[in-house]
This record gives C-alpha cells, sequence and structure tokens, in this order.
C-alpha cells in the first residue's frame, strides 16, 4: 500500500477549508478492470467510471475526487498507436541525439484537440518527456477556465505503447493543483499496458 500526504493550500473558499480539515495519507486502490486495455492505481476514496475495451469501443476511465473538483480522465486511441509504430519505424538506425521520440509529434497534435475541448486552454511552459510502465510519455502543465468561471490547473499526458496511444487529463481547481500533485503522479506512474 501506497501513502502520501496531502494538504490543501490555502483559499477562500470554505469548500477548501473543510478539505484542510480532512488532509491525511491517502490509500490507493488498483484498477484492473476484466475487459479493457490498462490499469493503474488511484485514490481508493475517488470515485471510478469505465468503459469500453470491446466491440471496437476504446477503453477509457475517469476517476473523481469525492466532491467531483478533481478529475482524471484516461482514453485509449488507436489511431496515435498507429501513428505512432509508423514513427518508430521511421526512425530506425537514424541518429538518437537528433530524433524525438513518436510521442512527441503525437502530444502535439493532441494539443491542438484540448485547445478546441477546453475553453482558455493555455500550456505552461514546454512538455517534459517521461519513461512510464508504458513506455515514452509526454507531459504538459495547463491552464483552462472552468464551467463557472474559476480557473482550473492541470496535466495533459500522452503515453504510447506499440498498440495504443492513451491521453490522460488529470485536472482541478487551481489552487489545489500543488495539493493534488502527488496523486496525478502515481496515477501517471502506475499506469500500465494489460
Amino acid at each position: 500500500m501506497i501513502y502520501f500526504m496531502v494538504t490543501a493550500g490555502s483559499s477562500l473558499s470554505a469548500q477548501n477549508a473543510a478539505q484542510n480539515q480532512q488532509a491525511g495519507p491517502v490509500k490507493y486502490a488498483t484498477f484492473h478492470p476484466e475487459v479493457g486495455d490498462f490499469g493503474c492505481e488511484y485514490p481508493d476514496n475517488w470515485n471510478v467510471k469505465s468503459g469500453g475495451g470491446q466491440g471496437g469501443v476504446q477503453s477509457w476511465a475517469r476517476f473523481s475526487s469525492p466532491d467531483e473538483s478533481a478529475t482524471i480522465s484516461v482514453r485509449g486511441n488507436m489511431t496515435g498507436g498507429a501513428l505512432g509504430g509508423a514513427g518508430l519505424a521511421m526512425i530506425q538506425g537514424a541518429d538518437s541525439d537528433e530524433i524525438e521520440p513518436p510521442v512527441v509529434g503525437i502530444h502535439r497534435l493532441m494539443k491542438i484537440k484540448l485547445a478546441d475541448d477546453y475553453p482558455n486552454y493555455e500550456e505552461i511552459g514546454d512538455y517534459q518527456l517521461l519513461e512510464t510502465k508504458m513506455g515514452d510519455a509526454c507531459q504538459s502543465v495547463f491552464t483552462t477556465k472552468s464551467l463557472l468561471g474559476g480557473t482550473q490547473r492541470g496535466y495533459r499526458v500522452t503515453l504510447l505503447t506499440g498498440r495504443v496511444q492513451f491521453n490522460m487529463i488529470c485536472l482541478c481547481p487551481d489552487g489545489q493543483f500543488d495539493q493534488l500533485t502527488p496523486i496525478f503522479t502515481q496515477v501517471i506512474n502506475t499506469i500500465h499496458e494489460k
């Protein structure tokens, strides 16, 4: 069992004040559906919805905090997997110091889609390359506006296996981002292809 300490940042809202009082160690459960392409760890008190993985529908999952203010969404995409496979084939034998992993190009393409899906989408800084249990991944920090107009911050992660591309969005109110980063990182570090 893995534990992280989570404490809320300062805020003027009563909701965040209540969360400050409930801070404590985070216990993790294992998400490992019978049908689907991936598994991971997630906070055991979070809500889980999932589907796909059969009948031509890609695997997906949504993990949400008990108050629904923070979410982690994962969705598979076969098209990205095919593009990544083609990119891997094209770089065989090339000088590795000059070539970006195929996940970088797909991560850039997905930025365009996210900018269409989220109001006032803006990435902060450059992407970061990660090595995960799925292989190469790209992670970007971004901000957007919530439906009620507040600022949200999160991670956008592109994971690429030889078969499937996975897009992960970790999102929460801006003032809770630092507090939730260990949880987001745990899910990112434990996601794996089944």
